[in-house]
């Protein structure tokens, strides 16, 4: 029905003169109530502070009062501001704008459309210069998010108000017209830090303005809102509601941070941009805010792009690495890619530009500096998959300082030989510093020969005489010794780009594999294949598989547990597990640890004695998170550990405890129940089982083997099955080991240094001497042989030489 009707025109009459009377005259007839005379009277009567304009407001004005109170609005402005009232922060502004948007709003929304070119005073730029702050913003926000929840209600409950859906599309494109423009988060800025107010005040208020812009808030909200007033076919008014697109926000954001960046910047404004920065590259397209800021910073004419490295200077070092290889990115996309290897003396230009924006950006940041070279020296590749003029541009900013460049160097030569990097590295990134196999030997051969051209003269110089390095792409290999690129103006990059030349870097690329020779053709046709597209992959070894693990057996990974913890061996470390609350592990080794570990260290040091009330308070407070089998009865057994290693002092403390401490019943229970077992146990009538396997190993001998050495009685004598030794078995045993042992060590030693037999030479009587030994010592003789060296003594034995004959 809406679309067969045709508006005509618009007319409105004046409240002066006679149509006064008779309004309040008909108003006075009708109602006959004091409310209606005192809204006439506000009505007529022109707002001359905030309350009146306020008052006036909820009064439901007319249109012509509305337009006087937004104009006084929009003009009033306090003692030493340069800003209206309403947009300066304080509870009486926030009235104010909740009274627009909750009321006015949704009530004049159309009027005030229609209007807007039809009046000298157009009533919707009043409005909307009055909401243009953060108060108004969070207003509008707020009422959008309530409106939403009540759509979502209205979901469930099945009633349908078509009111909110039409609102919604009232505030959406309200927000859209609010947020026009660039200047807007400058502005923001300079209300929020305006006034001689203390820095306790004014930082709340800017990380308000950086968390609510910067954030996804307005996005995620502003989206919601668009779909559900999408889902009902009452609302007409969304056609462009670029707050709900990401990708309009972050370039809206983009240029607001410009006019940030290019005022008259202090400290303080400047950390101001760069947090909108940072905030901003999370919202899903730091590549569209980096193009936005580089584009109006940095390529604009008359632009300083000094000023965009003072917004990458604030920034955490993680962020600033992720911005310059977004613009590095950026130049080798626009600038750089399509002048393919850069062989033109054209080319030098725009390469120089390029070093010429990063030289400017990062003329004050020593750590931009340092990301340039981890860039150029990472193990992925400097620019995987993009052209060498980037790496240019970037060689010439290093180049500036010789550290950075043979930081650069040393690293990328001791990549390129690096064998592990070669095998396991993708094909791609393999044609940066140090490609595969067939391709490293080339290139190797071409490294060679370009650095002994740097070093060598004449003859000297080294050239492996090969086709290969010396046509095509080995040639321009050898030719980037020649180049020097400098720091240039950056002109070239502001003006239209020109198309270049190029030659394709693949197209004269020489095969080191030369074709077989073609066979004769026949009758029969045989094609030979080659496998040399896919030699690369296959010479790339992979890793070796793991040895198997016993603690992988479990088919569910999740459940792996790799750091086990270990039973604690000191009082702390019990304490420690104790108080891990957490830990289902540590809970459950600590209560089957505490009743021996205690009972060990009971007479073993003072760790027990200077823990023991702390020890007693963890054990009464435990309770049984993780559902612990037998939790009560090691929790009791540790308790009774410590009553029976220091009875004197925890004995009086349990029963303090009892009285005194804010315990359950079931604890204190248990405390009865320890001083019971444990009264037992110090008194002799029960042994606990942790008893014996607390006992610490005694200097005592074994029971057998003590008596041995001690004189024992007959019964104890008797029930071994061992004999004493006698007092000369040592003697006797050291005698048996040197005559079996030592002595035919010796003599052979003798034998080797005084040569061989044939050469040894014995008198009469050491030969008479060994056919007629001593009778005295039957079991040791002694032989006397005649060396070149004198007369040697040997003892001899069963397995002793056989003497030289004479």
């Amino acid at each position: 029905m809406d679309e067969l009707l045709t508006q005509a025109s618009v007319i409105r009459k004046s409240q002066a003169g006679e149509d006064d009377n008779f309004l309040e005259l008909s108003v006075q007839e009708s109602s006959g109530s004091r409310d209606a005379k005192e809204k006439a009277q506000i009505q007529q009567k022109p707002p001359s502070s905030p309350e009146d304009a306020l008052e006036a407001l909820r009064h439901e004005p007319d249109y012509d009062s509305l337009i006087s109170v937004l104009n006084f609005l929009s003009r009033h402005e306090t003692p030493g501001s340069s800003f209206p009232f309403i947009k300066l922060p304080g509870p009486k502004a926030a009235q104010l704008v909740q009274v627009l948007v909750l009321e006015i709003v949704p009530n004049y929304w159309a009027l005030l459309v229609e209007d807007v070119h039809q009046a000298k005073i157009s009533g919707l730029k009043l409005l909307l210069y009055c909401l243009s702050s953060i108060t108004g913003i969070n207003a509008i926000l707020v009422r959008l998010k309530a409106l939403i929840q009540e759509a979502k209600t209205e979901a469930t409950t099945k009633v349908r108000r078509p009111d909110i859906s039409l609102n919604l599309g009232i505030l959406l494109d309200l927000l859209c017209r609010v947020l026009q423009g660039d200047g807007w988060l400058p502005e923001a800025w300079k209300i929020a830090t305006m006034g001689q107010e203390g820095l306790s005040r004014v930082r709340p208020r800017v990380q308000e303005i950086v968390a609510t812009f910067g954030g996804g808030r307005v996005i995620s909200l502003a989206a919601e809102a668009e779909e559900v007033a999408k889902s009902s076919n009452s609302s007409k008014m969304l056609d462009n509601v670029w707050p709900a697109d990401s990708l309009q926000y972050a370039q809206w954001l983009g240029r607001n941070i410009t006019t940030v960046a290019n005022a008259h910047l202090t400290p303080e404004e400047m950390k101001f941009g760069s947090d909108l920065f940072a905030k901003g590259l999370r919202l899903g397209h730091s590549d569209t805010l980096i193009k936005q800021l580089i584009s109006e910073l940095v390529l604009k004419n008359e632009a300083d792009p000094e000023k965009f490295g003072l917004l990458l200077n604030s920034l955490p070092l993680t962020e600033q690495r992720k911005v310059l290889s977004s613009v590095l990115k950026l130049f080798s996309a626009e600038h750089l890619d399509r002048l393919g290897q850069c062989e033109s003396d054209d080319t030098k230009p725009v390469i120089s530009a390029v070093a010429g924006s990063l030289s400017s950006i990062l003329a004050s940041n020593d750590n931009g500096k340092r990301c340039l070279v981890e860039w150029l020296t990472a193990s992925s590749g400097a620019g995987l998959g993009e052209g060498v003029g980037i790496r240019r541009a970037v060689l010439a900013v290093i180049s500036q300082q010789r550290d950075d460049l043979v930081t650069v160097l040393e690293k990328s030569l001791s990549q390129f030989g690096d064998q592990l990097y070669i095998k396991h590295s993708p094909t791609l990134q393999q044609e940066g510093p140090a490609p595969g196999r067939w391709r490293a030997r080339f290139l190797g051969m071409v490294v060679g020969e370009a650095l002994s051209g740097l070093v060598d003269k004449g003859d000297k110089r080294l050239n492996f005489k090969m086709e290969e390095t010396d046509q095509g792409e080995g040639r321009w290999y050898k030719s980037l010794t020649e180049v020097s690129d400098k720091i240039g103006t950056l002109d070239p990059l502001r003006k239209a780009p020109i198309d270049i030349p190029c030659r394709k870097p693949q197209a004269e690329r020489v095969s080191l594999h030369r074709p077989a020779p073609q066979p004769p053709r026949t009758g029969f046709i045989i094609e030979e294949l080659s496998d040399e597209e896919g030699l690369e992959e296959e010479h790339i070894v992979p890793y070796a598989k793991p040895d198997s693990d016993a603690e992988d057996s479990d088919d569910d990974a999740t459940l792996v547990t790799r750091n086990k913890p270990k039973a604690p061996v000191y009082i702390r470390d019990l304490i420690k597990y104790l108080r891990d609350t957490e830990s289902y592990d540590h809970q459950k080794l600590a209560l089957t640890t505490a009743p021996t570990l205690i009972r060990r260290k009971a007479d073993f040091g003072t760790e027990v004695s200077e823990h023991a009330e702390e020890l007693a308070t963890l054990l009464v407070g435990l309770s049984d998170k993780f559902e612990i089998d037998n939790f009560d009865d090691l929790r009791v057994q540790g308790m009774i550990a410590l009553v029976v290693a220091k009875s004197a002092v925890m004995g009086l403390w349990f029963a303090k405890t009892f009285f005194d401490g804010d315990y359950s019943i079931s604890q204190r229970a248990s405390i009865l129940v320890v001083l019971g077992l444990s009264a037992r146990e110090v008194a002799g009538f029960e042994t606990s089982e942790y008893a014996a396997a607390a006992s610490f190993p005694s200097k005592s001998l074994p029971e057998r083997v003590e008596c041995l050495y001690l004189g024992n009685s007959p019964s104890k004598q008797s029930s071994s099955v061992l004999k004493a030794l006698p007092p000369n078995a040592l003697d006797h045993i050291a005698t048996s080991l040197t005559s079996k042992f030592l002595a035919p060590l010796a003599a052979t030693a003798a034998d080797a240094a005084t040569g061989p037999d044939i050469l040894k030479l014995s008198t009469f009587t050491s030969r008479l001497d060994q056919q007629q030994p001593d009778d005295n010592q039957p079991n040791n003789p002694k032989i006397k042989y005649k060396s070149a060296r004198g007369i040697v003594p040997t003892p001899t034995s069963a397995q002793s030489p056989t003497p030289p004959p004479p």
